[in-house]
């Protein structure tokens, strides 16, 4: 038989008096206790004696149920956990069995039985949830589509509430999306502790590391997990656990971003709630998933089924001085599980001390009283029945001893004056005189000033003055005696002084210096004289950002600190302040020494490369300087990429000129028509001004008003990317081709004529061929002609035809003689820009009066390009462009980050693809990212957009406007109140009162009119009587009580709406809705919170209560209201006047609509009459009551009619839309 013995000698050695020993062996001796999953064998299997102390063992059983989605049964699941069951210590038995989520969501409590499927015998077995032990929410991808019913919420609560459970969440259960969540998983959060924030893109990670160096259970049993394991595929959606209960995260991440495993524990209900991120794809757990799931099952049986415990009955003894006693304790006991003892004492056997275990091999004073008791723990964690046969304690009274309280051998403390604490108990008292301490060769008695003896035995040194930094103090206490002559042992020990702090010796880069290259890393060498640096207490800022030991761009290489940026290199061109702290030390005594910060700055070199922004006419060659702002350096090679638009123009070369670059060697390594890509090799001296000159030839067919960007590629600098550049922009300058303008001057009697243009074969001076010479005119003629200065030509002075070269401006004098008279021209002949005589704008007027000697000053400017800068968003945006374009036809020069083409809808066919973008309209544009946008285009004058019944996309021009400005034909075909533009970044539709260039807008119109960008209008419905909904985000609803009509809503081209708030009317969501004939209505709020308030326009003859699932709220006028995201019912309440009420439904119609009049006796009669814009009657419709009658409106064309509606001395008229 094994048979192994644990000796525990408790000391103390000496000044002790005689000696006892108690053994425990029989079964008399044992059976006097108190067992807990321990048991007494007799006869002992030694065969020594009757009485033993064992501790059977048996297999964990753990019952599992998996609630899986009905697309996956879990039976690959049950089988990884059966595999590895039984590898671990202890080995565990789990016998799992199965239920869909369908079949659970009908149970509501913990006793009531339900079918579930064994993954032993594969039959069904009639259980309840108190059956289990622990339950298993999982597997696959597909779970985030079956969120727990209320009905299952509380029973998996009531579950929870048995106590010494465990609840295992895995990958899409608990979860929230941008585009949905599981609120009822994720209410469990008692259970689970998991916070969720909605989350949309993600990394997948297939490896994860322990987040932390922590002991926990669940880390350790059976199985030890290691600190990084493969898994299978997963990534998180949305989890937020506690900090201090995340466990594993994937190794991509450095924070609960990565959530892989988490555990919670209430300790009101005693179970634990477990999050394991396994399960985002089908198929068998890997072996770490499993691994980690059985230890989370095995939560169930810590500190219970594997550890028994016996306590023995009270053990008296005869106590020595102060209670202390020398126990000396032998156990022979067999078996490969563990034994642990421990001791406590009381003085009356009623309150006891708190246990001291007693651990083999060691000598520990023990203070005991008149009683003690022991107690074995025995623990089976490989299945082992340990058996102890005996128990043997061996203890002597103490008479005199002497300890050292304070502080420990070899401490290290930051006190620069640490007192000495020693205690001495005798039961004779203490000889003071005796006493004597030797402090590094210096002696103290008890005479001496530092040296006290506090009554009753207290013995404590204060040193006169402060110690000396890093000095160790050694020292011995002796002459420790009694009254009678008994001596105890000297004391040795000895303690250092540290009053220094950690200490940074050397780091990189130096203060306040700017590197001339690209810092792959910084690095601090950090220094502690006498204890170990406390790295976890360390602080690293760099620029905006805070670091810790655990982040993952700081290593530590023993006592270097290395910091490498994220991206591999610090960007050029940025100024840094570093900051370093934290740090201390780990002095056992006193507080740890804190390094003191270290703060400085350095700076990366700034090569800021720059394009510049330029005009050029068609035809041109230009040459285009390319800068460096900032920073200087030395380099072995920079290599630029640059392109153009190549229908615009092309790049032609590069030259060095006088730029820095030249004494370098070019090489261009590309060139196309759309591209460049040159390197400069050799040593390179960066500093600020131009390096090279790009030279671009602007294409002979380029069109006016058009553009190119000039966008830099890409900048390496001795091979890595330099991060900042500008970007250039080339627009193209419109001139027209060629033309001519006639100036008629007229006198009483005569008429002469003079002309002035351009063309690309003229020059500024005399053109033969094409201008003509001034010859002086008979008598009565105005004499006009333009001065010419020609010095080929010196003879001719004047001209009567002035034809110049084709430029964006010129200007010409004319002169006039003694005659007086008219000048006119035709103003449509006049070219295309801005045309002036003396500052007038030719435009405007048709002539002028000539008096005599005048001289006319004519200017010609061309059309100046205009531009426009935006942004593209992630998502849709709703955009439109604010002037003409060269190239309509190529959208996606606009929208260069544009996905597929852009979409336009019309109210009569739905949406299309949008070939051409014209001003005026508007256009959905899907983007993947942000995205600067910029472009050139020609200004336009007054617009006119045609509107069809329906919503509308419209744009806005180059200014912004109030949308009052606007003109409308007919008027009242228009709802100004239904003007919405879209907030790509809230994905939700925001009410709007003016048009900004750029944006893009949804209007609807209620009959085919006109809309012009002109004057102002009398706005037509303020007078409606109508309820708006005004809510913080910028959205806008309406209720029309007057003359209304329901307004669906316009959708994305993708068919969804976003998270814009609206009426629900038979399914469909709407912006605007009439009250007329309902006595309810719905309203569906997307936003996690909603803040609205409403207005009422008009007389106000009902209430309105907004009644959700827990409140009914009445509304009232301009009270803010704050409500949840849920669909919500609004009760219209009773009338408040009666008075006749004409209801018509549907409107607008296409065939027939529906009469009712209200507020009138069974027996009124009354008429309706049908009449159009033009004042005409178009039909009659005459009933009795409040019955419902018809009418049939075929026969007549699409548009608005008024019915107008007598009874008794009232009237009412009321609007409606007729749609073919």
């Amino acid at each position: 038989m094994r048979r192994s013995f644990l000796a525990i000698a408790l000391f103390l050695w000496c000044g002790f008096g005689f000696s006892e020993t108690i053994l425990h062996t029989t079964y008399s001796d044992f059976i006097g206790g108190t067992f807990e999953r321990t048991t007494v064998l007799s006869p002992d299997p030694d065969g020594v004696d009757d009485g033993a102390i064992s501790f059977p063992v048996s297999l964990p059983t753990i019952k599992t149920l998996i609630i899986y989605p009905p697309e996956e049964f879990p039976s690959n699941t049950a089988w990884r956990l059966n595999l590895y069951e039984r590898d671990g210590n202890p080995p565990v038995d789990i016998r799992a069995y199965g239920i869909s989520i369908e079949e659970f969501q009908r149970v509501s409590s913990v006793r009531e039985r339900f079918q579930a499927v064994s993954f032993e015998d594969g039959l069904r077995h009639s259980l309840s949830l108190e059956f289990f032990d622990a339950i298993i929410f999982g597997v696959a991808d597909v779970y985030g589509y079956h969120d727990l019913n209320a009905l299952a919420v509380n029973a998996v609560r009531e579950f929870a509430s048995l106590g010494n459970k465990v609840i295992i969440f895995t990958h899409s259960t608990v979860w929230n999306a941008d585009w949905d969540r599981h609120t009822n998983f994720n209410s469990l959060i008692d259970i689970h502790n998991l916070r969720t924030e909605p989350q949309g893109t993600y990394d997948t990670f297939n490896v994860v590391v322990k987040y932390r160096d922590i002991y926990h259970p669940v880390l350790n049993s059976p199985f030890i997990l290691p600190d990084t394991m493969p898994i299978s595929y997963t990534h998180r959606r949305g989890q937020i656990p506690d900090e201090n209960e995340l466990l594993y995260i994937g190794n991509i991440y450095t924070d609960y971003q990565g959530t892989y495993f988490s555990c919670h524990y209430n300790p009101v209900t005693g179970s634990y709630g477990v999050f394991l991120n396994y399960g985002h794809q089908a198929g068998s757990p890997f072996e770490w998933d499993a691994k980690s799931t059985i230890n989370a099952l095995f939560l169930t049986f810590h500190d219970s089924l594997l550890t028994g415990s016996y306590i023995s009955p009270l053990i008296e003894i005869a106590p020595g001085i102060g209670s202390i006693v020398l126990l000396e304790t032998t156990v022979s006991a067999n078996g490969l599980g563990s034994v642990i003892l421990r001791v406590r004492s009381s003085s009356d056997g009623v309150v006891f001390s708190d246990w001291i275990m007693v651990a083999p091999g060691t000598r520990t004073r023990i203070q005991l009283e008149r009683y003690f008791q022991y107690q074995l723990l025995l623990s089976g964690y490989s299945l082992a029945a340990p058996v102890v046969h005996w128990i043997k304690f061996d203890y002597a009274r103490v008479l005199i001893n002497a300890e050292l309280e304070s502080p420990p051998e070899g401490a290290i403390s930051s006190c620069p004056s640490q007192a000495i604490t020693f205690r001495i108990n005798s039961l004779n008292g203490i000889d003071s005189s005796s006493l004597r301490l030797e402090i590094n060769g210096s002696i103290f008695t008890i005479d001496s000033p530092s040296l006290s003896l506090f009554d009753p035995a207290m013995l404590v040194f204060n040193p006169d003055t402060p110690y000396t930094p890093g000095e160790t103090l050694n020292f011995v206490l002796s002459g420790i005696r009694d009254t009678l002559g008994f001596e105890a042992p000297p004391i040795t020990s000895y303690f250092i002084v540290d009053i220094s702090p950690p200490y940074v010796t050397a780091f990189y880069p130096s203060p306040e210096t700017l590197l001339p290259h690209f810092p792959e890393s910084l690095w601090f060498n950090i220094y502690e004289d006498f204890t170990t640096i406390n790295w976890d207490s360390l602080y690293l800022i760099v620029g905006e950002n805070r670091y810790s030991l655990h982040s993952e761009e700081i290593t530590q290489e023993g006592n270097r600190l290395v910091f490498h940026p994220r991206y591999g290199v610090f960007p050029l061109g940025r100024e840094y302040e570093v900051r370093l702290g934290g740090l201390t030390d780990t002095p056992m005594l006193c507080e740890p020494n804190r390094m003191r910060e270290l703060n400085f700055r350095f700076s990366v070199g700034s090569f800021l490369f720059s394009l510049p922004e330029t005009s050029a006419y068609a035809g041109d060659t230009i040459r285009l300087p390319i800068l460096t702002i900032g920073g200087a350096g030395d380099f072995d090679s920079i290599k630029v990429g640059i392109s153009v638009d190549s229908t615009v123009c092309v790049p032609v070369r590069i030259e060095a000129g006088d730029g820095w670059a030249q004494s370098s060697r070019l090489v261009i390594q590309r060139l196309s028509e759309g591209f460049i890509q040159f390197v400069f090799k050799g040593t390179i001296h960066i500093r600020e001004g131009v390096m090279c000159y790009l030279v671009v030839a602007v294409k002979e067919n380029a069109l006016g008003w058009d553009f190119s960007q000039l966008r830099i590629e890409e900048v390496l600098i001795n091979g890595a990317y330099n991060t900042d550049d500008v970007d250039g922009f080339l627009r193209i300058l419109f001139v027209p081709e060629e033309w001519l303008v006639e100036l008629q001057l007229s006198s009483e009697e005569h008429i002469s004529l003079v002309s002035y243009g351009m063309s690309a074969s003229a020059t500024e001076l005399f053109d033969f061929g094409v201008d003509r010479i001034f010859v002086p005119q008979p008598p009565g003629f105005i004499q006009a002609y333009f001065p010419l200065n020609d010095p080929d030509y010196p003879y001719i002075t004047g001209l009567v035809r002035d034809i110049r070269g084709r430029t964006d401006f010129a200007c010409w004098t004319l002169k006039t003689g003694t005659t007086s008279g008219t000048i006119s021209w035709d103003s449509a002949t006049l070219p295309q820009g801005e045309n002036r005589i003396n500052g007038i704008d030719m435009r405007t007027i048709s002539s002028l009066p000539v008096s005599p000697g005048e001289n006319f000053i004519i200017t010609y400017s061309a059309p100046p390009p205009v531009d426009f800068t935006g942004e593209l968003e992630p998502g849709w945006n709703l955009l439109s462009v604010p002037f003409s374009l060269a190239r309509p036809d190529e959208p996606e020069r606009i929208y260069p980050s544009m996905i597929g083409r852009p979409f336009h809808y019309d109210p009569r066919a739905g949406y299309s693809i949008a070939d051409f973008l014209v001003p005026g309209k508007s256009y959905w544009v899907l983007s993947v990212t942000r995205w600067g946008i910029r472009y050139s285009g020609r200004l336009c004058g007054n617009l006119s957009i045609v509107l069809q019944p329906g919503w509308n996309m419209i744009g806005a021009l180059q200014r912004s406007i109030s949308f009052a400005s606007t003109n409308v034909h007919p008027p009242g075909a228009i709802l100004p109140e239904m003007l919405y533009t879209f907030s790509t970044h809230a994905n939700a539709y925001v009410h709007s009162d003016s048009l900004i260039p750029g944006k893009g807008y949804f209007l609807f119109a209620l009959s085919p009119c006109t809309l012009e960008f002109s004057s102002p209008f009398e706005k037509q419905t303020e007078k409606n009587n109508k309820i708006i909904f005004s809510f913080s985000n910028g959205a806008r609803l309406y209720i029309f009580t007057e003359n209304g009509m329901d307004i669906p809503a316009p959708r994305l081209p993708s068919g969804e709406f976003g998270l814009t708030p609206h009426f629900v009317i038979n399914g469909n969501p709407c912006l605007g809705i009439s009250i007329h004939c309902r006595h309810e209505l719905f309203l569906d709020l997307p936003q996690e919170m909603n803040e609205f308030r409403i207005e009422f326009f008009g007389e106000r003859s009902f209430s309105l209560d907004l009644i959700g699932e827990n409140d009914i709220l009445e509304l009232q006028e301009k009270k803010v209201y704050r409500v949840s995201r849920g669909r919500y019912r609004i009760k219209v309440g009773a009338n408040l006047t009666v008075s006749p009420e004409l209801v018509l439904y549907p409107n607008p119609f296409n065939e027939y609509v529906n009469i009712k009049v209200d507020g009138i006796k069974s027996d009124d009669e009354w008429r309706v009459q049908v009449i159009n814009l033009l004042g005409e009657k178009m039909g009659e419709i005459k009933g009795t009551g409040t019955k419902l009658y018809r009418w049939d409106s075929s026969g007549i064309p699409s548009g608005i009619y008024f019915l107008s509606l007598e009874v008794g001395g009232a009237r009412e008229v009321k609007r409606v839309l007729v749609l073919r």
